[in-house]
């Protein structure tokens, strides 16, 4: 190489967290359900925890050695919800996903599933 080759950003797992979390708030505060969610965010962030937890443990320790030249957190949640509507991640299919949970027993969603709407 003629010249060193760019620096990469420091990536937090955190801050795409807090991301993606606040593109979920405002499609939850657009539907109407977000005071009637509100108590499940605490089990989502939970959950969220796991599954990243799992998948820094399956992937070894390539996250520390080496980045990725990626864009902003934001970006990349608008980026991720775009391709799951395109691969068809939508409402009709949110709200069969939510039914069935409201069916496996989560009252807390009850009155909630009709309203969202993915954006």
């Amino acid at each position: 190489a003629k010249a060193p080759g760019k620096m990469v950003k420091k990536r937090y797992e955190e801050t795409l967290k807090i991301a993606a979390i606040s593109e979920i708030n405002h499609m939850l505060s657009a539907s109407g359900v977000a005071g009637q969610v509100r108590p499940l965010m605490g089990t989502a962030k939970k959950f969220y925890g796991c599954v990243s937890k799992c998948m820094k443990a399956k992937s070894g320790n390539c996250q520390d050695k080496c980045g990725l030249d990626l864009p902003t957190d934001s970006e990349m949640v608008k980026q991720t919800k775009t391709c799951a509507k395109r691969a068809g991640f939508n409402t009709a299919v949110v709200r069969d996903l939510c039914s069935c949970a409201q069916q496996a027993g989560l009252i807390q969603l009850n009155g909630v599933c009709n309203k969202i709407v993915v954006n």
